[in-house]
């Protein structure tokens, strides 16, 4: 097979049949499909902190046990989506959940809340990845490095996508070290931390209560008078903190890239993800309150939660480079790395779900192709466009890019869980009416903080997600009512063909030389009647064409349009017009002889008239259009003899 830069980069395609060598290992679908979910732990404290800020740092003590409330949602969440797996065993996510229980509408706003959640999954994850990096250079004093955030991200996205092309399972593989070293450092941060809490003397403060009390918001002005609305505050700090559920539904909506049993395989990585986010998160909440460490939302801050902690817990531990314990840095790299890789669950999951959307006609179908390496890779580069633009945009900040997050997850999450509840009252299994109270309080759980997460962060981009998912619902329903069209145009039923018709044959011929002879040769294989078209805009030209026409035509009339305002395409439809007007049920082929030079440099330095005009006619009915090309090379030894003849010219 021939060498190509495609190959390099992506690797040998795989044959259809290799489709299930490519299902994944339990060991290797939690870092494909858990990764955006586990990356969570890496922010979401630092959301509930960032929100209680806005009533002052002395509300920072609540973060563990909002924490805790969101771990027993986590866990709500977790076993109800345990129960779509097991339901659902060739992929259970609220698309199709919504499809088959609550109907068209519902499914497609599922469909946009996710496809948006995806994007942003992407941006956020890689953003916050970046934003690692940049609290590690920052503790070695580079201070400048914010200036390359928006390029590294990009760097970042195109590395993940590329990394996707190359297939699932090769993906898995690439991504799993890193996911299980952030698993493994995170919890020896815990360990030592909590150690060093309660049986080792205490862990330094990153903050002293002064310079704690003397953090403040750009809110903080709006925050004196909402520090008396504390139930407000509360939820506006547990919907933040909701960010930690992002990403729970990721495993099923891919089951089927599991192996057998998938859906008992896809329940226990379900599970597995439940358990190692929900400890992290609650234990990195307890270190980051009781070290004093301040969010990079407040006004001369701006190194991450995990950060501090992280710096606090293993200072004067282990082997130091530039004043900092390894292991500390070994952290804040594997933060960058998960935190990437996060965007592999978007990468593993928008396309699939983007080929079932296409499948019931809702996006293009283009969408639904597989490619080379058994992956749908016209998803991944969409998703890829997508979320780069998101970046550039919002110049990389998570912050920015956290308030558009989360509205679209929980919608998902409601429709699901609401979805589940219909299916199960619907089929009244056995033990249903507990899987049903199970899903319906998910249901309104979720529900509840979609709303609070909409009012409290609306003004801040949340307005943003509002209008987006009823403008994408628009498009599917457009996109939808076309390929329906589509099928009834080309639909079978009640069709009965014109028994005849009279064909009207045309070539095109611009000048007289080797390209066009064939083009002639092919009109007259299949047609006694056809005829030469030659718009004449060059006197001298025509002049040449009628002389030489006779010799080469082989019996073809010629028919000259004249053409005063020098148009090629205008006489010939105008011809066409007629011939139309005289015979409506006719059909008529133009062959356009084309020759085709070798090397890109050399197609540049010749006009595209044939192209031109073939892109109009093909938009008129009854028209049939057939390019001849003639192949040339680029470049040729040339005799004393050769010379530009007069009849070289071309279209």
């Amino acid at each position: 097979m021939q060498f190509s830069l495609k190959q390099f980069l992506i690797g040998r395609p795989l044959h259809t049949e290799q489709a299930h060598h490519e299902k994944l290992p339990k060991v290797l679908a939690l870092p494909v499909f858990a990764s955006d979910a586990l990356s969570s732990t890496a922010y979401a404290s630092e959301e509930i902190m960032a929100a209680l800020l806005i009533g002052g740092a002395g509300l920072f003590f609540l973060t563990p046990q909002l924490s805790i409330g969101i771990a027993l949602l986590l866990a709500i969440v977790v076993i109800s989506y345990r129960q779509t797996v097991m339901a659902y065993p060739g992929g259970g996510g609220a698309y199709i959940v919504s499809k088959e229980n609550l109907g068209e509408l519902p499914a497609q706003a599922a469909g946009a809340a996710l496809l948006i959640d995806y994007v942003l999954t992407v941006s956020v994850s890689i953003a916050a990845g970046i934003a690692a990096i940049a609290s590690l250079v920052e503790t070695v004093g580079h201070k400048d490095i914010h200036h390359y955030i928006v390029p590294l991200c990009l760097l970042a996205v195109a590395f993940v996508a590329l990394m996707n092309l190359r297939g699932v399972r090769e993906s898995g593989a690439a991504f799993a070290i890193p996911a299980y070293s952030f698993v493994a450092i995170m919890y020896v941060l815990l360990g030592v931390g909590f150690y060093r809490w309660f049986a080792g003397g205490g862990v330094p403060l990153a903050h002293s209560g002064a310079e704690l009390l003397a953090a403040r918001t750009v809110e903080h002005s709006a925050g004196t008078a909402l520090q008396t609305l504390t139930p407000f505050l509360l939820l506006r700090a547990f919907a933040s903190g909701c960010t930690a559920l992002t990403g729970v539904e990721a495993v099923s909506n891919g089951v089927t890239a599991f192996r057998e049993p998938a859906s008992k395989n896809a329940a226990a990585v379900m599970v597995w993800m439940g358990l190692i986010l929900g400890s992290l998160f609650m234990g990195l909440s307890f270190l980051a309150v009781h070290i004093n460490a301040v969010p990079p939302t407040a006004d001369g801050f701006s190194e991450t939660v995990v950060s501090q902690v992280g710096r606090m817990v293993f200072g004067g531990i282990g082997p130091t480079v530039g004043g900092q314990s390894v292991l500390y840095y070994f952290l804040q790299i594997a933060t960058c790395a998960i935190l990437i890789l996060a965007a592999n669950t978007a990468f593993a999951d928008f396309p699939r779900l983007s080929s079932l959307m296409a499948r019931d006609g809702y996006l293009p179908r283009q969408l639904g192709n597989i490619g080379d390496k058994l992956v749908f890779n016209n998803g991944i580069l969409l998703l890829s466009l997508l979320s780069a633009l998101l970046i550039v945009v919002f110049k990389g900040s998570v912050n920015a890019l956290i308030p558009l997050y989360c509205v679209g997850v929980f919608l998902s999450f409601t429709l699901s869980q609401a979805g589940m509840v219909k299916r199960w009252r619907r089929l009244k299994t056995p033990g249903w009416q507990l899987k049903a109270v199970v899903n319906g309080f998910g249901a309104v759980a979720t529900c509840i903080v979609m709303i609070v997460f909409g009012v409290v962060k609306f003004s801040g981009g949340a307005w943003v997600v509002v209008i987006l998912v009823p403008t994408l619902i628009f498009l599917f329903s457009l996109i939808h009512r076309h390929y329906r069209s589509v099928a009834q145009q080309l639909s079978l039923e009640g069709f009965r063909p014109r028994q005849s018709y009279h064909q009207h044959v045309f070539v095109l011929v611009p000048d007289i030389h080797r390209g066009v002879i064939p083009a002639l040769q092919f009109a007259r294989s299949f047609s006694s009647d056809a005829k030469a078209l030659h718009v004449s805009i060059d006197p001298a030209r025509e002049k040449r064409v009628r002389e030489r026409f006779t010799l080469w035509s082989r019996g073809v009339p010629l028919v000259v349009l004249p053409s005063p305002y020098r148009s090629l395409v205008a006489p010939v439809m105008e011809y066409i017009d007629r011939l139309q007007d005289q015979e409506p049920n006719c059909l008529i082929t133009i062959v356009i002889p084309e020759f085709v030079p070798q090397g890109w440099l050399p197609k540049l330095l010749h006009g595209q008239a044939g192209f031109m005009m073939a892109l109009r006619l093909h938009e008129r009915r009854g028209i049939v259009v057939v390019n001849v090309p003639y192949h040339i090379d680029a470049f040729v030894p040339l005799t004393p003899k050769s010379k530009p003849s007069a009849g070289s010219s071309h279209q």
